[in-house]
């Protein structure tokens, strides 16, 4: 069928209610063809339609979640870092380290957020010694993601000031860096003096 042997009031009247493919089906045509001439026509689905074939078409996936998922560990892992008995136990293990890196040897302060207390044999693996201080290490963040077979390659960059300086991109934080200490003030070039 072409465009012009088609009845265009109907077609308009009857588009923004009805599903392409049974349109399609009702002229004979595609519907790419059917969305052509909708464009055409400049007229456009209801919103109420929209959402009623979204819920008619939405098919969730079966994913096994929880206990059922092949990589279940035993719950929420982030909720073990408010809990008080595990604070003391990460508390003991940095101060006996004294805060000491025990793979590259880099000393931090105490407030520092780039140092983790490190699981020798895993959390979820063996709950008797989950707060067992003889169980932990104290790791910078760079080791423990080291061990963990995570790590970051170092890539390097130019100084975004333009004095062409080069610096790794990550710092040891592993936050994304673009300038060297005092180049640059909250992202604006600074002019360097010569």
């Amino acid at each position: 069928m072409r465009y012009t042997e088609i009845d265009t009031e109907e077609f308009v009247d009857i588009f923004p209610n009805t599903r392409n493919d049974i349109l399609a089906d009702r002229y004979g045509v595609s519907e790419f063809t059917v969305i052509r001439w909708a464009r055409s026509n400049g007229i456009r689905k209801t919103k109420e339609h929209r959402s009623n074939v979204s819920r008619e078409t939405y098919n969730p996936v079966n994913v096994a979640r929880g206990d059922k998922h092949y990589n279940w560990k035993g719950g929420r892992s982030w909720k073990r870092f408010a809990d008080p008995e595990y604070v003391k136990w990460r508390s003991a293990v940095l101060t006996r380290d004294k805060y000491t890196c025990q793979i590259c040897g880099e000393v931090h302060t105490k407030s520092s957020r780039s140092l983790h207390a490190h699981h020798i044999i895993e959390y979820a693996k063996d709950e008797k010694r989950r707060l067992d201080v003889s169980n932990g290490q104290t790791l910078c963040k760079w080791c423990h993601m080291k061990v963990h077979n995570k790590e970051r390659i170092r890539e390097k960059i130019l100084c975004a000031c333009g004095c062409g300086t080069e610096l790794d991109k990550y710092d040891r934080s592993g936050r994304e860096r673009r300038y060297i200490n005092y180049h640059g003030k909250k992202g604006k070039t600074k002019q360097r003096i010569q």
